[in-house]
């Protein structure tokens, strides 16, 4: 993939419809990193959003949640249609970054299914990095070193903050999440 997303390039897919930038979406990547609720609207009508969805730079495609607590099966299902939304994209021509997540380390023999290698792959460490659970950040990180050992992604784009126990890797790119920039233009603004 030649393009990857600038900081002020990415926008998330509830951003999207805003008046602010519905006429100059090809100025942004879409990021898909939202509630699962918001991004459903996508799965059950893609057809009413692969048009916005071309109009944009590219795609940082949908991420329905994988997680501790859900049954094994629905987890499957949601990293299926992370996928199959992908797909949906790249077929209809639309540069599309897939995404890769995992709940635990038995998900690493299911949860990287379907995604390129040698690619660009998203991730989000939002989720992982909150609230007092340590095992949770290093199960991200593991499977941060581990979906680099099976697919080789020329680059892992991650969605939120930083996380210096993967700075040995070269092939990390960091981007603001919503909610990171939501808070910037808080403190900036009083």
């Amino acid at each position: 993939m030649r393009d990857l997303p600038k900081e002020d390039e990415v926008i998330s897919f509830s951003e999207m419809l805003s008046s602010k930038y519905r006429d100059r979406l090809s100025n942004y990547w879409i990021d898909m990193f939202n509630n699962d609720v918001v991004i459903e609207r996508f799965w059950k009508s893609p057809e009413k959003y692969l048009p916005l969805l071309k109009q944009a730079k590219g795609v940082i495609a949908a991420d329905y949640s994988v997680m501790n607590g859900l049954l094994l099966t629905d987890n499957i299902y949601n990293v299926q249609r992370n996928r199959i939304s992908a797909y949906m994209m790249e077929r209809e021509k639309i540069l599309a970054i897939p995404v890769a997540s995992w709940t635990d380390e038995e998900s690493f023999e299911w949860c990287f299914d379907g995604l390129p290698h040698h690619s660009v792959i998203a991730i989000s460490s939002n989720g992982c990095l909150k609230g007092e659970c340590k095992t949770a950040k290093e199960t991200f990180i593991n499977g941060v070193f581990e979906l680099n050992k099976r697919k080789s992604p020329v680059t892992i784009l991650i969605c939120g903050p930083h996380i210096k126990e993967l700075d040995s890797l070269s092939n990390i790119r960091y981007y603001k999440s919503y909610s990171q920039r939501l808070y910037e233009r808080l403190q900036n603004n009083g």
